[in-house]
């Protein structure tokens, strides 16, 4: 995942979880989680009734899956209709009701917390998108700096690799890593690079830091 896209989906999580507190115990008859899909930040004015809809439509449906078998999946269920709702249909694009298990007994217990959540985020990705955003950001400081301030004999340029680390998706992945990564988006920059003499990416990691020399090679 692209650092703005992360960046994103951090806001509308944060938002629907301050909406979401305190929590509420999981006394449901059927549901043992239900995870949120939102397309947008809640806003704070709306932070009440977005709470009072969601438990309100949970409810219905808790009731519902008594008459309607088909509410009644062990497979679960998304409900997407938030036709009565307006504050819901407003932010969210679905909801995916996991239900209990009777055969489980662990799924029958109720009062737990956590149970209505922001969808889990992660799944596939390619290093590839650390890469190109990598690449956004060098381009976009040689497209800042077309000339050699006045002054200077020799114009370095910098890039801290830390917003990136928290947002970007894992840069890591099989005979690949930070060097791999720095070395591809080299290949893609070439020598346009604009004022600059020298390219550096700066890494903090765990162990400490480390620097990468992307122009020249």
């Amino acid at each position: 995942m692209r650092g703005s896209a992360a960046k994103r989906d951090e806001a509308i999580e944060v938002s629907l979880r301050q909406a979401l507190n305190p929590p509420r115990a999981n006394n449901t008859e059927h549901f043992l989680a239900i995870w949120i899909y939102a397309k947008r930040k809640l806003q704070s004015a709306d932070a009440q009734q977005f709470r009072t809809e969601i438990l309100q439509l949970v409810t219905g449906l808790d009731q519902k899956c008594n008459t309607d078998p088909g509410l009644r999946s062990p497979q679960g269920f998304a409900w997407n209709d938030f036709s009565l709702f307006p504050v819901l249909a407003k932010y969210l694009d679905s909801l995916e009701f996991h239900p209990r298990m009777p055969t489980v007994a662990p799924t029958m217990e109720k009062g737990k917390l956590g149970w209505l959540t922001v969808e889990p985020r992660g799944g596939p990705y390619s290093p590839d998108d650390m890469v190109d955003a990598l690449c956004d950001r060098v381009q976009d400081k040689i497209a800042k700096y077309p000339s050699r301030p006045g002054g200077m004999a020799e114009f370095h340029l910098l890039v801290h690799y830390d917003k990136a680390r928290a947002y970007n998706s894992p840069v890591i992945g099989i005979d690949f890593g930070y060097a791999e990564a720095v070395r591809a988006a080299s290949s893609r920059i070439g020598t346009a690079v604009g004022a600059f003499d020298r390219i550096f990416v700066l890494v903090r990691k765990d162990d400490g830091e480390k620097v990468f020399r992307l122009f020249p090679v």
